[in-house]
């Protein structure tokens, strides 16, 4: 048999048969991790942790509803009574120094000590549906329902994450794999297993934006029907965090809707649902109090204040805006911005994920520099305009987690192919580099979020143990979560490392091997001349 016949070169059915099902054991293994490694990340950090949790936790346990010693009615329409125990639990916010056992004997929530806020959502600032279906764990038990809340946000975004790699076409898979690998690293994994909004913005918007472009190429009507519902799924959850998700839904929906435009087959329902969402985004945008901000701007007494104003203003945000970006890494602290990462974790994640970008724009055409570059300016317009209109600096009003989605977007536009074939390929050197440069970083990131509040950042212990220090009334040590975490990453991006590399099709692969052959017979040729 030559070398060189298709034979030789398209394995044998039983052969391809048993690697397609040791693939799926592989991604079945690599889905657990990720789920592992999110639920280290839910209990790396006590109740209150996320940014604003008082005004989020607040919402939350009355997102349903009055409800007796949970929500009750306040002295005023926007007011309501809620537990004490829910402002007591973020005594150590702004204060690094302090670990957490200030909520010690704090926490229990008893239906007779409430207190009077209206700093919660009562005036429609945030769209209702994320306080409310997190609401439905709310009860007396804070600590408990807080855990849960955070380990149901994981299993949502494992699920969706799950069924988009599976429903998106085969092409999509790898670029999805990479974009949510290289941006996950600290903020991502932070954000998913809490109690703020964000997380819905931040698990949607990529899945959102490969559906949509797999659905747009669809040619089965029973597969696109699950993908539109799936894209419908990630659409609701995107417009129900904050308000912005709705203009970040928008900018998804057109980005998909110009680089991958509807097949003829499918194009009048296709193109009807993506009205729908655009129509629908703009709708829950301007209903929401986040609308205001482009007439108002924002006010908070706590924002530093500028010296700066008028167009010194804008020059100096537009000097200090890659500020935003970088802290989407890591370089702004986590929480309450008193988590200070080092430059180990977030130049990791922003030279991976600039270098991700920079490859994946060697495949390009006009349609694709246009909408990377106009979500390279709304990254940097949205938050300027905000900033302007509220006279504040960059450091004030708007921070990373707010553009965060954004991001996302543009790696995911960036990866996506033009052909039949992935975006690129990697090399086993660069697996190491990028796969195994993310682990480190999570690792590292996790080992120093749980420090902070079981030690606080002025009594370091790397084995995460203190004979004062906090950690939940709990058999199982900080030391064994932050190992299980750690491990279960490296797995999960081990497993995006080989599956990214198989995703190129067996079309590809043939041509690839047949140029080598090729190349390998001219070798031999110039030899025996």
């Amino acid at each position: 048999m030559q070398q060189n016949s298709d034979k030789s070169i398209v394995p044998h059915t039983n052969s391809s048969q048993r690697f397609t099902t040791l693939s799926k054991y592989k991604v079945f293994v690599g889905i657990v991790g990720l789920f592992l490694a999110l639920a280290a990340w839910s209990v790396a950090s006590p109740v209150g942790s996320s940014p604003d949790d008082d005004f989020h936790l607040a919402s939350i346990w009355c997102g349903d509803g009055i409800r007796n010693g949970l929500c009750e009615p306040g002295s005023s329409e926007n007011s309501r009574m809620v537990p004490l125990a829910l402002a007591h639990s973020i005594c150590y916010a702004y204060n690094p120094e302090s670990n957490a056992t200030c909520q010690d004997n704090n926490l229990a929530i008893n239906p007779e000590l409430l207190y009077e806020t209206e700093r919660l959502n009562t005036t429609g600032l945030y769209p209702p549906l994320f306080y409310a279906t997190l609401g439905l764990l709310a009860s007396d038990h804070l600590q408990l329902s807080v855990v849960m809340m955070r380990l149901v946000n994981a299993a949502i975004f494992t699920i969706l994450f799950t069924l988009t790699f599976l429903l998106v076409a085969r092409k999509f898979r790898s670029p999805l794999l990479l974009t949510y690998a290289c941006t996950l690293v600290p903020l991502g994994f932070f954000l998913i297993p809490s109690t703020n909004p964000s997380s819905w913005a931040v698990i949607s918007i990529g899945m959102l934006f490969f559906l949509l472009a797999s659905l747009s190429l669809e040619g089965s009507s029973k597969r696109a029907i699950a993908t539109a519902v799936l894209a419908v799924i990630c659409f609701i959850m995107l417009v129900g965090s904050r308000g912005d998700g709705a203009i970040f839904a928008s900018v998804t929906v057109l980005s998909s809707l110009v680089l991958y435009p509807p097949l003829r087959k499918f194009r009048i329902p296709i193109l009807g649902l993506f009205v729908f969402f655009v129509t629908a985004a703009v709708f829950i945008f301007l209903s929401t109090g986040q609308a205001s901000v482009t007439t108002e701007g924002l006010s908070d007494q706590t924002a530093s204040a500028t010296k700066h104003s008028g167009f010194n203003l804008l020059l100096f945000n537009i000097l200090n805006m890659p500020s935003l970006i970088t802290g989407v890494f890591g370089s702004w602290g986590l929480g309450w911005l008193d988590t200070v990462m080092p430059p180990m974790v977030w130049g990791i994640g922003l030279i991976i994920s600039c270098i991700v970008i920079f490859q994946g724009m060697t495949t390009t055409n006009k349609r694709k520099n246009l909408v990377s570059l106009a979500v390279l300016a709304l990254l940097f317009a949205i938050p300027l305009y905000v900033l302007q209109q509220s006279n504040a600096a960059v450091g004030a009003y708007v921070q990373p987690r707010y553009i965060y989605p954004l991001v996302i977007l543009l790696v995911a536009i960036s990866l996506v192919p033009l052909t039949k074939s992935t975006a690129f390929s990697i090399n086993f050197a660069q697996k190491i580099i990028i796969f195994f440069g993310l682990a480190l970083a999570f690792s590292i990131s996790l080992h120093l979020n749980m420090d902070r509040y079981i030690s606080g950042i002025s009594n370091p212990s790397w084995d995460l143990q203190t004979a004062d220090g906090w950690w939940w009334n709990v058999p199982i040590s900080a030391f064994s979560v932050w190992l299980v975490g750690s491990i279960c990453s490296l797995i999960f991006f081990w497993v995006a490392a080989s599956e990214f590399q198989r995703n190129v099709p067996q079309s590809d692969k043939v041509h690839k091997r047949k140029i080598t052959q090729t190349e390998e017979n001219l070798e031999a040729s110039r030899q025996q001349a």
